[in-house]
């Protein structure tokens, strides 16, 4: 071989040699780039999914380059996935910035200004009938109404226990945050000392066991975590459940809405749902937390507007709050400080939060949450206290008919 193809065989080699060396590189840093990249998106996950209050972006971190995953995040909770969505149950409605939300059939999504936003609450009414800005206020006092609460993560909601059974995580607020509230409250369960045949017949639960009830509430619970998975959210009512006497209903300026026990509310609630597209229940007091925590994250309220009483009097209805409401002829009336009454269901913009009214104050409103053997809760304070809030606990016998300051919301859920 003469020195010239010598000489081209090394250059050869070395081209080659070179050409390898930079695809390495580029795969190298490609492959870098994509690992860094994911455990980093990993973490900021596992910082939004606990997204309590008690785990905050700090300003820093964004100054080192969180803005960007902060943009995605957002991008993430407008982008709503409907793969999976039921579409012989539900219509995919778009609300005023773009988000899908899951309106069942038999319900239409309001048209009414300030109703069809899923960040300060997205109406829908019972019905096919349309509403808008002239007809809206009829409209909310002859259909029932409902407002959709999304979940970003539904492992907030429940957790499994070692026997494989789902059951609800509750919560205690403070000033600056929410923690596992840690006691004898438990959801789905049974209160062994009232939930008894007797109760039962006396109540319209003729053929209730307590073994069937318990059954019945997980039941229904797993289905509600299982519908909010696949759907993203639930539904609330939007007012304290009125006409209990009879058929209930969610209207605005119901009057009759307490003296009623918790089996009375359990064995009607049923008759809310439009159709069996959906289910109805009193509210879970895991599903109370979610909403009040939506609140907070949507940035309509803030922990102390939730957790402490003079936060909670700035939009509710307590013995110490003062504000203005429509009585049951129609006049503007003014409550008055240091007045102790009851406001019909919907009636003070005053008492309105992501267009959800009266969750803090006017009557306290029973929940599916037990409290150990002995009662079941109720939530968001009343009238009638200078101290109660939105987030306050109350315990009480169900069998507890005649107190005029319990009442009751409702949820459904898309079965």
């Amino acid at each position: 071989m003469n020195n010239m193809n010598r000489s081209r065989i090394i250059v050869g080699i070395g081209f080659v040699l070179t050409i390898m060396a930079i695809v390495f590189v580029v795969i190298f840093k490609t492959s870098y780039s994509y690992s860094s990249d994911a455990n980093y998106l990993g973490e900021y996950d596992s910082i939004a999914s606990d997204d309590d209050g008690e785990i905050e972006v700090m300003e820093s971190d964004i100054a080192n380059g969180d803005e960007e995953s902060g943009e995605g995040e957002e991008e993430k909770e407008s982008d709503v996935s409907t793969e999976g969505w039921d579409l012989t149950k539900v219509k995919i409605e778009t609300d005023s910035e773009g988000v899908k939300v899951p309106v069942p059939i038999g319900y239409v999504a309001s048209k009414a200004t300030n109703e069809n936003t899923v960040k300060t609450g997205f109406v829908i009414y019972e019905g096919e009938d349309e509403v808008t800005d002239e007809n809206s206020w009829d409209e909310s006092i002859e259909r029932n109404q409902w407002v959709w609460v999304p979940v970003s993560n539904p492992e907030r909601i429940y957790e499994t226990d070692s026997s494989g059974r789902k059951k609800a995580k509750l919560y205690t607020y403070s000033n600056e945050s929410r923690s596992p509230y840690t006691n004898s409250n438990y959801e789905p369960a049974v209160v062994s000392y009232y939930d008894k045949e007797s109760s039962f017949a006396m109540y319209n639960l003729t053929g209730m066991t307590r073994d069937r009830l318990y059954q019945e509430l997980q039941s229904e619970f797993d289905s509600t975590i299982e519908s909010i998975k696949k759907y993203g959210g639930f539904y609330i009512g939007r007012y304290e459940t009125g006409n209990l006497s009879s058929i209930p209903v969610v209207q605005r300026m119901k009057t009759n809405l307490t003296k009623q026990n918790w089996y009375t509310w359990y064995s009607k609630m049923k008759y809310l749902g439009a159709n069996d597209n959906v289910k109805a229940n009193m509210i879970w007091g895991c599903l109370w937390d979610e909403t009040l925590q939506w609140l907070v994250d949507s940035e309509n309220k803030s922990y102390s507007d939730i957790s402490t009483h003079d936060g909670s009097k700035a939009w509710g209805n307590y013995k110490d709050s003062t504000f203005t409401y429509k009585n049951t002829s129609g006049s503007e009336t003014t409550k008055s400080s240091n007045s102790s009454i009851i406001i019909p269901a919907g009636s003070a913009e005053y008492t309105k939060a992501n267009n959800i009214y009266d969750l803090a104050g006017n009557v306290y409103e029973w929940t599916l949450e037990a409290h150990g053997d002995s009662g079941r809760r109720c939530r968001g304070g009343f009238y009638n206290y200078d101290t109660t809030y939105a987030s306050d606990h109350y315990d009480t016998d169900p069998n507890n008919t005649y107190n005029v300051f319990l009442g009751a919301r409702a949820y459904f859920y898309i079965k």
